[in-house]
């Protein structure tokens, strides 16, 4: 970071995923402040839990140190877990409408984050999709549910939408397309290969699309 000040190098966009101490937390929100354009994009995936739980290793306090960052970032995309732990609540992952989604992005909005793309929506239990607000509007969309457990797939989805809307692409369409690969990446992982999914198998499609 120091030499890149020295070097006068700035960036026109910033996306951070999982950190594994609070420290690097620390050093990314200062990257996040001074090391952009004057036009930058900053994405925020606070990769540190699910299925209700903190991933193994994070103490209790992590989500909050977590927050600090998302508070300055201009696109966060948390899962139902992880959104919960932002906000100091208990995870709820099933049984909610849409009115408990958008209480949820409204408060996650009101920490910081200009935009707020949410993962792992469930209003019926045959689709899975995301819920996106932009400060004023909430939209949705919605994937088949694909009744299996892959590793990897938040990292496919905030990388494909990071560098779709880079490319031009609305944060609603980056954000299904994000979905659409993810989805691809599952189906075309073979059911023998349980750790990540065959992402490469969906770059034709991604390409595609972007044109």
């Amino acid at each position: 970071m120091a030499h890149w000040k020295k070097e006068n190098i700035a960036f026109e966009a910033i996306y951070t995923g999982y950190l594994g101490s609070t420290g690097q937390i620390a050093y990314v929100k200062e990257m996040l402040q001074t090391l952009g354009k004057e036009t930058f994009t900053s994405f925020v995936d606070p990769a540190m839990a699910d299925g209700g739980k903190l991933y193994k290793g994070f103490a209790d306090d992590f989500p909050m140190k977590m927050r600090r960052l998302c508070e300055v970032a201009d696109y966060i995309l948390p899962n139902l877990t992880e959104a919960a732990f932002l906000l100091g609540r208990k995870p709820v992952l099933e049984g909610y409408d849409k009115d408990f989604v958008e209480e949820m992005v409204r408060a996650l909005h009101a920490i910081g984050a200009k935009n707020v793309i949410l993962t792992g929506v469930s209003l019926d239990p045959s689709k899975l999709g995301f819920a996106c607000y932009d400060g004023k509007e909430t939209r949705y969309y919605f994937n088949e549910r694909i009744p299996r457990l892959s590793h990897g797939t938040g990292d496919v989805y905030a990388s494909v939408f990071a560098g779709a809307l880079m490319r031009g692409r609305s944060m609603y369409d980056a954000a299904a397309l994000a979905a659409d690969i993810v989805c691809k990446s599952i189906i075309e992982t073979p059911e023998d290969h349980w750790y990540g999914v065959c992402f490469e198998k969906a770059i034709p499609e991604l390409v595609g699309r972007l044109g």
